[in-house]
């Protein structure tokens, strides 16, 4: 609150031009520059604007905005119109409002705001220069402050957190002309993909949830109840899936139901777990989760899904490492979808966007350094017959070698030979590898190791992004090419020749991570922060 008040101990020089609105070619001191257009009769000056943006830490972030702002409207007065503020404020000072009250968010309350507002609209009373000036300035400063926090992220740069998806800045000046001009709300102006709608919408039904103090506490004894039996731990576990809207039915008993293990199966689905309806341990910890810490989970996607482009549309795939899944879209829709397994802990799968331009049938599998130096060459200076019995062969450049030559224990840590195993069963890329654009060396491919889909969690590659339905995804972005039915594609598997097909036109792939996010049929999914990115962000978004 002190450092609020400081303002109005500044010395804010400010220049009425009220008897002079146009250019009249005179040299003002204190207004740099006059437009061809009169937006006020008033006027500020940039040292004013300048002093005011000193005065606080906070400001910093948006300062240059605010400076870039007045300079393109020549320093004239943007809120204010005749004496009053014009409908514009008030209807983004309402915006802003609703916005902190349904996220719980304090960070952009100004308490001088309310009052030198509450002054400028009292009809009883003309407001003072000075008065009018500080809730220029203060509007202008919330307007930037919400647009740069709420639009475009508390993130100014993802890179930072490993996220290489290209992301398009806004105008956030040229927004607020247009909401001058118009004074239409704001909300408009959000970013308008579809799953930052969804999940903006389940945060405010949650923090409004969790300002009720409707929501119970679970007993772990939960994990010991058996279907058909009275527990008295399965109505704290019935009134939160009728709150999550999992369990639709009126009971509020203690006996557990074949209906309610349906609607624990639809908690565990969401949640990623065994639809099993029955409770486990896994399935108890998510029951247990506290409210906030859920909320405090969808506000942290929300920023990753600011970094997302406002459309997507066309044919496109999105991989969502958390999830351990791969979503075919088609005109923007969702069309099918393919478990997947990521990269472990130790080689994390990047996220990124790339063009997916070739499939690669029967592909050999250069052997990535890393893995040569740490599992090759140790296979080798135990068994001479590593490579023949894994189907792989040594290079030097284009060189094929003899590898019966080559004394392996040579070379304590690393090899200089270029490792590459052939096509067959052995090799883990299987028959199809999907060539993507990046600079990572990461791209889709099949597996000999179907097994593994199998799993819950499945972080297990040293990068690349095994595909469950690599044969059906293959078939999917050929199916407009009328040089490669399906016939062709089998016989050329068939014939374990190493052969690639281009893909036109290219197809964008996202590589995302989201542990929390809405389905098209609005159901609230969370998972495990498979690569602990959550508590990272978590404290750019919250000023932790």
């Amino acid at each position: 609150m002190n450092r609020q008040l400081g303002f109005l101990g500044l010395l804010i020089t400010i220049l009425s031009s009220c008897n002079s609105s146009k250019k009249d070619g005179t040299d003002n001191p204190h207004d740099s520059i006059w437009s061809d257009r009169d937006y006020s009769e008033l006027h500020l000056d940039s040292v004013s604007i300048q002093n005011f943006l000193s005065s606080d830490t906070h400001y910093r972030a948006v300062s240059q905005s605010v400076l870039q702002f007045y300079r393109d409207r020549s320093y004239q007065f943007a809120w204010i119109s005749e004496g009053k503020p014009g409908p514009a404020g008030p209807n983004f000072y309402n915006q802003l409002e609703n916005y902190m009250h349904d996220f719980a968010d304090s960070s952009l309350y100004d308490p001088r705001l309310d009052s030198v507002l509450e002054e400028a609209v009292d009809d009883d009373v003309s407001p003072k220069l000075k008065t009018l000036t500080e809730l220029e300035l203060r509007l202008t400063l919330a307007w930037f402050r919400y647009t740069e926090s709420e639009l475009h992220g508390k993130v100014k740069n993802p890179k930072t957190l490993d996220w290489f998806i290209p992301r398009k800045k806004k105008n956030y000046e040229a927004l607020l002309h247009a909401h001058l001009q118009t004074g239409a709300l704001f909300g408009l102006e959000e970013p308008a993909n579809p799953y930052y709608q969804r999940l903006k919408e389940k945060v405010r039904q949650y923090v409004s949830l969790d300002r009720s103090g409707q929501w119970p506490q679970v007993d772990s004894l939960f994990q010991k109840a058996k279907p058909g039996q009275v527990d008295s731990s399965v109505r704290a576990v019935k009134k939160i899936l009728r709150l999550t809207n999992d369990w639709t039915e009126s009971d509020s008993g203690a006996v557990y139901s074949k209906s309610f293990g349906l609607a624990l199966a639809q908690f565990q689905h969401r949640m990623g777990l065994p639809e099993t309806g029955k409770p486990d341990q896994a399935t108890v910890h998510e029951l247990r989760v506290p409210l906030k810490n859920r909320i405090r989970q969808m506000m942290v996607n929300l920023e990753r899904l600011r970094w997302l482009p406002d459309t997507l549309a066309g044919n496109f795939l999105v991989v969502n490492i958390p999830e351990y899944k791969l979503h075919v879209f088609e005109n923007g829709q969702p069309a099918w979808e393919s478990n997947v397994v990521v990269g472990k802990m130790a080689g994390r799968t990047q996220i990124f966007k790339g063009n997916l331009s070739q499939i690669i049938l029967n592909p050999s599998w250069g052997v990535p350094p890393g893995i040569a130096n740490k599992e090759v060459l140790p296979g080798l200076k135990k068994d001479r017959h590593y490579l023949d019995r894994h189907q792989m062969e040594a290079f030097e450049g284009n060189t094929l070698l003899d590898t019966r030559r080559i004394n392996w224990h040579r070379y304590p840590k690393r090899m200089p030979f270029n490792i590459r195993q052939k096509a067959g069963p052995d090799n883990p890329l299987g028959r199809f590898k999907f060539y993507l654009s990046n600079s990572f060396w990461i791209y889709l491919h099949d597996s000999n190791e179907k097994y593994l889909f199998d799993a819950n969690r499945r972080a297990f590659s040293h990068g690349c992004i095994r595909v469950e339905k690599a044969d059906s995804l293959a078939r999917y972005l050929l199916r407009n090419d009328t040089n490669w039915p399906g016939k062709r594609i089998a016989k050329m598997l068939d014939s374990k020749t190493d052969f690639g097909i281009s893909v036109k036109p290219v197809v964008p792939v996202y590589i995302v991570y989201l542990t929390s996010w809405v389905g098209r049929n609005g159901e609230l999914h969370f998972r495990k922060d498979v690569y602990q990115r959550d508590d990272i962000l978590a404290k750019s978004v919250f000023g932790e």
